[in-house]
């Protein structure tokens, strides 16, 4: 009976450290990055100024396109734009890597304790099987629910990193021409 309620207190644990990576990951995904992709639409330079400037410091994307606008060289641009796009992909792959672990580590709880039920009543010489199965039910429902929860999140994670993409398609078209400095 014990194995069962630290099994519920694993998975319960795991599910919850999966459910606050997906929060997480959820608002995120708000920084701006489709919203921004959508109103600069096919604009130009102009569009894109006027976009800043209105909606200066509302998202961390509107902060990255002031810089890329006032970027003094075409390679400086770049590199902000890779700054940018590595702090994303960063963001999102250990937002992936969360429910994974969670799911691995309940569904191990649960088989351990399940194991040592089992263990305990093969020693006393009264072995409740359903007893002895429960840890690795609860840590197998724990495990599931994880999967479920970094299954949401990726696809979260995928239509940003997508917003992100096309943002770096536009960033690129507002760069100065290569080995020309911007005159200030």
């Amino acid at each position: 009976m014990i194995s069962t309620l630290i099994a519920v207190l694993v998975a319960g644990l795991c599910v919850g450290w999966s459910a606050l990576r997906f929060r997480q990951a959820r608002r995120f995904n708000h920084d701006g990055a489709t919203e921004l992709l959508a109103a600069l639409g096919r604009g130009g330079r102009e569009r894109a100024e006027r976009v800043a400037s209105e909606r200066g410091g509302q998202w961390a994307a509107v902060a990255a396109l002031s810089e890329v606008l006032e970027a003094p060289t075409h390679a400086y641009g770049v590199a902000i734009i890779n700054e940018q796009l590595g702090d994303v992909r960063r963001e999102l792959d250990v937002g992936a890597e969360v429910p994974r672990s969670a799911a691995r580590i309940a569904l191990a709880a649960g088989t351990v304790l399940s194991v040592l039920a089992i263990a305990r009543g093969l020693q006393r010489g009264g072995l409740m099987l359903g007893w002895a199965m429960a840890p690795f039910l609860v840590g197998l429902v724990g495990a599931v629910a994880c999967m479920q929860l970094g299954r949401s999140a990726e696809r979260h994670a995928s239509s940003h990193r997508d917003a992100w993409n096309g943002l770096r398609s536009v960033f690129t078209t507002l760069l100065p021409a290569e080995d020309a400095p911007r005159s200030a």
